[in-house]
């Protein structure tokens, strides 16, 4: 088992969709809106469907382990060290669809907005 310093005691990972329906379309689910948090307390918050915003707190979930947690904090490490080279959200197949990514670490926030596989 990986030690708690694995991970900062302030990491937390905020992962947004934001979504309008279309009337008559089936929504794929990578463009229906969620909203899913971990805090520093290693609770898994989550929330699926209309209503979802970014005031929202979802509700709790799941614990992760120290061990899912420090996993979570090495792929956030290297999203942030590879933040430039995620696509533009011009090339979202459907522009309403909004994904946003929020990762704090060390007192520090980087906010990603990568855009969803074009939809077939």
């Amino acid at each position: 088992m990986l030690e708690a310093a694995a991970y900062p005691p302030d990491f937390t990972l905020v992962f947004f969709v934001a979504a309008d329906e279309w009337p008559g379309e089936p929504t794929p689910p990578a463009s229906r809106p969620a909203q899913h948090t971990v805090t520093p307390d290693r609770i898994l918050r989550a929330a699926l469907g209309p209503g979802v915003s970014p005031r929202f707190h979802p509700p709790a979930t799941a614990t992760l382990s120290v061990d899912q947690m420090a996993e979570l904090y090495r792929w956030a490490e290297q999203a942030v060290a590879n933040k430039a080279g995620l696509p533009a959200m011009s090339a979202a197949a459907r522009p309403e669809v909004v994904y946003r990514l929020s990762i704090t670490t060390h007192g520090a926030s980087d906010e990603f907005r990568p855009n969803p596989p074009p939809t077939p």
